[in-house]
């Protein structure tokens, strides 16, 4: 989350749970490849465990929040190992809970999804000086940061 970033949260419905944020980048790459259903923009806002996972998924977060509040504890590259081998956990058994679908689309990426990531990737670095969809429509496939001044002040 950043400041300024609007975020857009799902109705919970009935959901009581953690909530846990964390930087995409704290996850190893393997993690973050088995990890794309869940974590890509479609994936479900709330997920639901498995309830054969549900004890162990409560006792792990627990076990997260305790290493978190550690800092200082231990060296810092074994707490921050000690966490990022939590949250994978974590993810990796709600990866595979009911909500989520196997189908594969959400992790390969075809048509319409790599435009549609291509214009978020375009909104969210160019967002404080671009305001016309014809400004993105300039920026091609492949999104550049354009400073203020840059981009194009007649219309299209």
């Amino acid at each position: 989350m950043r400041p300024g970033h609007a975020q857009c949260w799902h109705p919970p419905g009935a959901a009581r749970g953690l909530f846990i944020l964390f930087e995409p980048d704290v996850l190893t790459s393997d993690a973050a490849r088995l990890l794309a259903p869940v974590t890509a923009h479609e994936a479900p806002a709330v997920l639901s465990p498995h309830p054969d996972d549900a004890a162990w998924l409560r006792q792990t977060a627990l076990q997260l929040l305790d290493e978190h509040r550690a800092l200082g504890r231990r060296r810092l590259d074994v707490h921050h190992a000690l966490r990022r081998s939590l949250l994978e956990s974590l993810l990796l058994r709600l990866a595979n809970s009911p909500d989520v679908t196997s189908t594969g689309a959400l992790a390969g990426g075809t048509g319409r999804r790599v435009t549609y990531a291509r214009f978020v990737d375009a909104l969210e670095l160019n967002f404080r000086e671009l305001h016309r969809a014809a400004d993105y429509a300039g920026l091609g496939s492949y999104p550049q940061p354009r400073g203020p001044g840059r981009h194009r002040q007649g219309g299209t």
